[in-house]
């Protein structure tokens, strides 16, 4: 049994510290920033079902580490198709 005495008693009474409120952004960024955020779920919601059939395609094909011939043809594909350029 642990002894208590009057200090760590009161440390037991004592209510928790109150958290410091979160402060919210308001700069000229916070706009823009919440603008991005509903732009980039618009395009993951549209890109959702692509996304899930790579996902599901590389998991079904798996590869040996640096033995990933596959997998890199599959994602070079995918990154040309996005518009980025694959050397």
């Amino acid at each position: 049994m642990v002894p208590v005495g009057p200090t760590s008693a009161k440390r037991l009474a004592a209510p928790p510290p109150e958290k410091e409120e979160r402060k919210t952004d308001n700069g000229p960024d916070a706009a823009a920033v919440k603008e991005n955020t509903v732009l980039i779920k618009k395009q993951l919601h549209t890109d959702m079902e692509s996304l899930e059939t790579l996902y599901k395609y590389f998991h079904a094909n798996p590869e040996l580490s640096l033995l990933e011939a596959k997998t890199a043809s599959r994602m070079a594909k995918e990154l040309r198709a996005a518009g980025v350029t694959v050397t």
